[in-house]
């Protein structure tokens, strides 16, 4: 679909653990408090599988702490949710760029987790720029669950390449910027440019451009 489409683009221009979280949700249905709590250890890139047994949520703290509430890891207790997911090739990719040994992956540190609420609140800021609402967590787990998250698309985003040729080394320049001119106006608020200031980039008049934004002019390789 163009959501996921769209939510593929938003993970693979923003290069972040944060929206690693995002895509492990919607293609292997991992949960936000099972990505917190995800160590390197146990990720198998060579395989392309997580193994996920733990899951980090609040918890109220001792008597000793200076706070009502701490961040807790803990073995999930649902013997039903402790399991191997596999992982398509192309996360496995944008995961190997976050990789540091004995650390936590989303937060790139040893002991120290990411908290849900802050993988959430990144990741709502990012899909604002792309004008997608209403995007949960438990939204994204239940497009995978459902089998809406079309492998197709992830490879088509993210390999620059139809999934049926995707070991083939030409690239398919027609289908690329077709691609692209769907992608524009969402690149173009992602960093904050105005039809005007694209257009004088690109060496363009504003109406050509916006021509091309709105689908109504072709974009040339």
């Amino acid at each position: 679909t163009s959501e996921v489409r769209k939510i593929c683009a938003a993970v693979k221009y923003n290069e972040t653990p944060d929206m690693l979280a995002v895509i492990l949700a919607l293609y292997c249905g991992i949960r936000p408090g099972e990505a917190c709590a995800l160590d390197w250890k146990d990720v198998n890139l060579e395989r392309n599988q997580i193994f996920i047994h733990q899951a980090a949520h609040r918890v109220t703290a001792g008597k000793d702490s200076d706070s009502k509430t701490e961040l807790k890891i803990e073995e999930i207790p649902t013997k039903a949710h402790i399991r191997t997911v596999d992982v398509p090739d192309e996360i496995v990719s944008y995961m190997r760029k976050f990789y540091k040994e004995g650390c936590f992956v989303l937060s790139g540190l040893p002991g120290v987790p990411t908290e849900v609420r802050t993988v959430q609140g990144r990741m709502e800021r990012v899909f604002e720029a792309y004008q997608l609402k209403g995007i949960t967590f438990q939204r994204l787990r239940r497009t995978f669950l459902t089998g809406k998250a079309d492998l197709e698309i992830l490879s088509e985003v993210f390999g620059g390449q139809k999934r049926e040729n995707r070991y083939v080394s030409s690239l398919d320049k027609v289908w690329l910027t077709d691609e692209m001119a769907m992608d524009v106006q969402s690149l173009r608020i992602l960093i904050g440019l105005s039809v005007e200031e694209m257009s004088e980039i690109l060496g363009l008049s504003r109406g050509s451009y916006y021509q091309i934004e709105s689908r109504r002019r072709d974009l040339s390789w």
